[in-house]
């Protein structure tokens, strides 16, 4: 990519946003979120992809309202979220994911509202927020209901995304373990589920 010029680049992603705008509008939606997560991980490369990456987000956000498509909504808020803290704006950061959490219990969307969840308690966590903790509870609850829904429907369902959430096992441990008074049952319960993950991941 570095040897593209900047304005073939920009022509690139105008040429990609105007196919996209062609679509029917729920897959617009979607193909704008993906749109917006693929130029969000370029700006390791080159910081510039951000703002192009939020406008990919806000557009589809504006469209999943429109069409009242509240699952949509809550992906496109969170998107917006993730791309304000890799910005380091903190604040809207975590209002996008505050906004994107609420939409997602209230249609029990735990697929997202664990992501949402996971990503304030790290903000939180970072941040030295006592709230940090609730956050953290919350994702890993719904990330157990949700695995426990993925093994009813399709055992094999589960094991593409292990790797991906021990990750929150582990840091909800390290956080329970910071408590002035651990709750060691909570503790227990939870390395059972590291240790679950960890053998569901090396099978």
């Amino acid at each position: 990519l570095k040897l593209i010029s900047p304005s073939q680049v920009q022509q690139a992603i105008q040429f990609v946003d105007s196919r996209i705008a062609e679509m029917p509008e729920n897959e617009q939606i979607d193909a704008r979120l993906k749109f917006a997560e693929s130029l969000r991980k370029l700006t390791r490369l080159d910081n510039s992809y951000l703002s192009n990456a939020q406008k990919q987000s806000q557009v589809a956000l504006k469209l999943s309202q429109q069409s009242k498509n509240s699952i949509a909504t809550s992906r496109a808020m969170g998107q917006s979220g993730r791309i304000f803290l890799q910005n380091s704006e903190i604040g809207k950061a975590t209002i996008a994911f505050e906004q994107a959490q609420s939409v997602a219990l209230s249609y029990r969307a735990l697929d997202l509202a664990y992501q949402w969840e996971w990503e304030l308690g790290k903000i939180y966590a970072k941040a030295g927020d006592t709230r940090a903790m609730s956050q953290y509870k919350a994702a890993v609850d719904n990330l157990n209901e949700l695995r426990k829904n993925l093994i009813a429907i399709n055992p094999d369902l589960q094991f593409g995304f292990q790797a991906q959430v021990e990750p929150l096992y582990k840091e909800y441990l390290e956080l329970l373990f910071k408590e002035k008074q651990p709750d060691l049952e909570e503790i227990i319960k939870t390395n059972e589920k590291v240790q679950v993950t960890e053998l569901e991941n090396y099978l």
